[in-house]
Formats: structure tokens, C-alpha cells, sequence
């Protein structure tokens, strides 16, 4: 039997499974390896610094004031095209949307998303809260989080 979680997301139902222990490490490893640097980075912050910071005292961490251009500029340098790509890959291996028949089939990232790239990263993003909302929990509502808010403010003014 199917354990899947059903959401509704731009319209659409899809069925998210969790990811097996092994490739949830494996995704959640890579994207700490993505994102810790250039968080230091705007903090002004080595990466062991901010490890230990994280560890320690979360809250305060979080509301410190960042350097966004160094923060974006870090964080777009530590992109990898062929990293990203093994993370969608992994996290969709476990998605499925509803066919017309009102069954799921698995997702294909080659044909299900063509011309349509923000669904396909809500999806994703989806999936994601899926699987680490544990694991964000304990960092807490990035809309409550102000240089996370901020974060996503200036981002969406430079779209």
C-alpha cells in the first residue's frame, strides 16, 4: 500500500512519498554543503563558525542582520549544475502526479515540466517540506525568521 502524501499544488495533485532514510542524508548533506557557506559568508562568518553558532543558539543565529550580495553571490558560485540536477533527481524518484484515470504515476522531469519551471520548483519545494519538516522546524518559520524574510523581499525585487 502506497504511503504517500497527496497535495494540491498550482491546481495540480501530486503524491509525495519519503524519501528512504539513505537518500534523505544523502539530499540534506548535499544541500547543507549548498547553502552553510554562503550563509556565513553574509554573516561575515567562517563555515565551522557557523556551525557551532547553529548548534548552540539557533534563535540568535537566525536574527542576525546578513550581507545579502555576499550572501547571493557566495551561494550562486556554490551552485553545480550536475549537484542540483542529483538532488531533483533523488527527491523526484519519489513524486507522482494524478494521471486521468484519478491514479498517480511516478513523475517524469524530462516531459512533466516543460514550459512550465516555477511549477516545477514548487513542487519540489513541496517536496522538500515533505520530507525535512522536521529538520526546518527546528530553524522555524522562515516567514518568521527576519533575515529570511528579508532574504526573499530583496529576491523578489530583483525578479
Amino acid at each position: 500500500m502506497r504511503q504517500g502524501i497527496v497535495k494540491t499544488i498550482d491546481g495540480k495533485d501530486y503524491e509525495i512519498w519519503h524519501l528512504p532514510a539513505l537518500d534523505a542524508m544523502k539530499v540534506l548533506v548535499k544541500i547543507l554543503k549548498i547553502i552553510l557557506e554562503p550563509i556565513g559568508k553574509g554573516l561575515g562568518k567562517s563555515e565551522k563558525e557557523l556551525q557551532t553558532e547553529v548548534a548552540t543558539e539557533t534563535k540568535s543565529f537566525l536574527d542576525k542582520d546578513i550581507d545579502f550580495s555576499g550572501l547571493f553571490c557566495s551561494l550562486a558560485n556554490r551552485l553545480d549544475e550536475k549537484e542540483i540536477q542529483e538532488i531533483m533527481k533523488i527527491i523526484f524518484e519519489y513524486v507522482y502526479k494524478k494521471n486521468d484515470n484519478g491514479g498517480f504515476e511516478k513523475v517524469n522531469l524530462a516531459i512533466d515540466f516543460k514550459g512550465e519551471f516555477f511549477h516545477m520548483l514548487n513542487v519540489f519545494k513541496e517536496a522538500l517540506g515533505v520530507n525535512y519538516s522536521d529538520f526546518f522546524s527546528v530553524i522555524g518559520d522562515p516567514a518568521k525568521v527576519p533575515f529570511l524574510r528579508k532574504a526573499v523581499q530583496t529576491l523578489e525585487k530583483q525578479m
